[in-house]
């Protein structure tokens, strides 16, 4: 990937305009356009700024993939945040539905009423675990 497809890409997942980029870097709307068509390239000192707005390394903005790379400078990148929420969210249901069900399974093994819901429970038991392991991941990433 390029610094102009970087740009690009980056300012698009920080649901940034050209023209709001431009704004922080005290810039051209036009400058941030020819920055991501590869017509020109960024200044050092824009560089610098473009890393902090976006939480990469420099080291990320500068190298192309593939050319002898640290895998550790894209660990420094913001994870999609949206993405995190919805999982964690997604994982919170998954847990409430679990619960209802497995209480549910609790009373009816009490009173001998066992019914197709429980292979449900089971298996939002095991998409509980699944929904689990990706937000312990996503965890570890961070760091």
């Amino acid at each position: 990937m390029t610094l102009a497809e970087k740009i690009f890409t980056l300012r698009k997942e920080a649901g940034l305009s050209q023209e709001q980029l431009a704004e922080r870097l005290n810039l051209s709307r036009q400058s941030i356009s020819k920055w991501e068509s590869g017509q020109s390239q960024p200044e050092i000192n824009h560089i610098v700024k473009l890393s902090q707005i976006f939480n990469v390394t420099t080291d990320f903005l500068l190298k192309e993939e593939g050319a002898n790379t640290n895998p550790d400078d894209k660990v420094f990148q913001t994870p999609d945040t949206k993405k995190r929420v919805h999982l964690v969210i997604l994982l919170e249901i998954v847990y409430i539905i679990n619960f209802a069900f497995l209480a549910y399974w609790w009373v009816g093994e009490m009173y001998q009423l066992a019914t197709p819901l429980d292979w449900i429970g089971f298996f939002l038991l095991i998409a509980s675990a699944v929904a689990l392991r990706k937000v312990i991941q996503l965890k570890k990433e961070e760091k």
